[in-house]
């Protein structure tokens, strides 16, 4: 999740700002609770009071894993909610997180020097990197190469792990 989208959604670092998860429960098999409007308003109107004691109102806000803004921007907005509007970031939430996870997960597959190799026998194509030394080795990876990577990938893959993983 981007800082800009748990700025809008009003809650704190290391909190979804679409589902009512933490940090803690980020890895749980099931999907949480969405974070609607509704909800952040009420949180919000429980500590309100709080507002003159500044410690005691953060330390509430803490409890509901809020940022501290009282007033959101989207408050008075018919149907707003925020857990709808944010939208996914193509760079974040598609290409970095296929880089994090699944190229993660087919290297463990398959392995750093299988996986190496696959990538440096493709042909070139004009218009995608070419991965003549493998990716396990790669420092810098910004958003084309992630693409590139994920255009090959399922080819990589390809008779090296069983059928029904692919």
């Amino acid at each position: 999740d981007t800082p800009e989208a748990m700025l809008v959604s009003v809650v704190r670092g290391k909190t979804s700002p679409i589902t009512m998860a933490s940090h803690k429960q980020f890895g749980d098999p099931f999907q949480h609770p969405p974070r609607t409007a509704a909800i952040t308003k009420q949180q919000l109107q429980s500590i309100e009071r709080l507002v003159a004691l500044l410690k005691e109102y953060f330390a509430a806000c803490e409890e509901f894993r809020l940022s501290g803004v009282l007033l959101p921007f989207w408050r008075d907005w018919l149907l707003a909610s925020p857990h709808l509007f944010l939208t996914p970031e193509a760079l974040h939430h598609w290409h970095r997180e296929f880089w994090d996870h699944d190229v993660c997960w087919c290297r463990i597959a398959l392995g750093d020097d299988e996986i190496d190799f696959h990538f440096s026998v493709l042909p070139k194509i004009t218009g995608i990197h070419h991965f003549r030394n493998g990716i396990t080795k790669l420092k810098q990876v910004g958003g084309r190469t992630q693409r590139d990577v994920q255009r090959y990938l399922v080819a990589v893959i390809a008779g090296g792990v069983p059928p029904c993983i692919v």
